[in-house]
């Protein structure tokens, strides 16, 4: 397996797992997007952000950058966003037997936790103990964008991963979406709409405060994501 194919297996796994019947793991599969590797152009820029912090080193803002190569999942419910993000902060430890994803109709029959509105939470498949660990899953940071109220951002969770594969290790960012906010946000073209607000206050305020200047107040429905 290439360092490239390991995040969309990774987020193939969490999907399916994550389903609640196979027609809509089946569904979600084909909305996994392998991103590939960011444009050099963007990945220069985003190096620019960090290169500040070095003084010994003008290379290390390049390693910094933490979605040089990104996937992104789109899920049908708010609470299997919620279950992957608390799957991932527990980390993952994969053997070759259970990288591959179990579909709910194969699934081991077995006792089931609810959540607090009594929704039932889908059995995942880890290793069995014993078993020889092949691939193993570290969140190293996450971003919760369902709670701002940003209007030029997509609503949206970003997982940073380190995913070691048999001793070799890749950095990726994962994109988990709401299907129907990624529906409009691909209807609509946000990145455009961030684009124009920054060009119309350039020259006008430094920088460096762009971003708080072109946020705007909205009430928009948030979803916590809880990882006690």
């Amino acid at each position: 397996m290439t360092s490239d194919c390991l995040p969309h297996q990774v987020a193939k796994k969490l999907v399916v797992e994550s389903a609640r019947d196979d027609d809509e793991a089946t569904l979600m599969c084909k909305d996994i997007a392998s991103l590939g590797f960011k444009d050099p152009i963007d990945f220069y820029e985003s190096a620019q952000s960090y290169a500040g912090r070095f003084s010994d080193n003008a290379h290390m803002g390049e390693q910094c950058v933490p979605d040089l190569l990104r996937a992104r999942i789109s899920m049908q419910q708010g609470q299997q966003i919620k279950d992957i993000v608390v799957r991932l902060v527990g980390g993952m430890s994969l053997s070759d037997e259970a990288i591959e994803p179990i579909k709910p109709s194969l699934r081991v029959a077995a006792p089931v936790d609810e959540d607090a509105e009594g929704a039932v939470k889908p059995k995942v498949v880890e290793s069995k103990p014993g078993e020889k660990i092949v691939c193993e899953v570290m969140l190293m940071h996450l971003l919760n964008r369902f709670e701002e109220l940003d209007p030029t951002h997509f609503r949206e969770a970003r997982c940073g991963l380190k995913i070691t594969w048999k001793g070799v290790f890749v950095y990726c960012e994962l994109e988990i979406h709401f299907c129907d906010i990624l529906l409009v946000g691909n209807q609509t073209d946000p990145k455009q709409h961030y684009n124009f607000f920054r060009r119309r206050l350039a020259g006008t305020v430094p920088e460096s405060a762009l971003d708080p200047h072109r946020v705007l107040p909205l009430e928009i429905p948030r979803i916590a994501i809880d990882c006690d």
